[in-house]
């Protein structure tokens, strides 16, 4: 029973790879959106530490595996969007964190998605995000940095192999390390 690229069910739910979400610093009363979860490996390292966990995917078919393969997370839940907007309230998430998910978009969908995450991210919560360097071989591109320097101007951007990371310094500093 396959789930992933290959990893049976098992596999998919002990595996432990170092992802954005191993690293944020959640509290119990958080609520934290996932954006571009596909299957939301990241649920089992975030629901059991947060009040909330939201999955948002715009493929319904990975919205109803996350479903099945995260059912034991009673404050998980997924919701299927259209790729260009997040289906929430203003300021309703603590947090919200994407990772391997903008080098898939294009540009309007990249732009959107920008401007809905600060929409529904809190006036004191966090961002943790990765986009891919500016410009990738299949022409897609990130906004330029000095466009994501404007855009949050309280977080930290860092760069590493083929990433560019956007971050709350509060939210993740220690664990960043880890990673860039």
């Amino acid at each position: 029973d396959k789930v992933r690229n290959g990893w049976s069910k098992q596999d998919f739910e002990t595996r432990s790879d170092d992802t954005i979400a191993t690293y944020l610093n959640l509290k119990k009363r958080y609520k934290v959106a996932e954006i571009g979860c596909a299957m939301a490996y990241a649920c089992k390292n975030v629901a059991p530490k947060v009040k909330e966990y939201v999955g948002i995917d715009f493929s319904a078919k990975m919205i109803e595996e996350a479903k099945v393969i995260n059912s034991s997370f009673e404050n998980a839940k997924f919701v299927v969007n259209d790729g260009l907007t997040i289906p929430f309230e203003d300021d309703y998430f603590d947090i919200v964190f994407c990772e391997l998910c903008f080098q898939h978009m294009n540009r309007e969908q990249m732009n959107s998605n920008i401007m809905e995450i600060k929409r529904v991210v809190k006036p004191n919560g966090g961002v943790a995000l990765q986009f891919p360097m500016p410009c990738i071989s299949d022409g897609k591109c990130s906004p330029p940095v000095n466009d994501l320097k404007t855009l949050f101007p309280n977080e930290k951007i860092k760069s590493y192999k083929h990433y560019i990371y956007v971050y709350t310094p509060e939210l993740i500093e220690d664990g960043i390390k880890h990673i860039v």
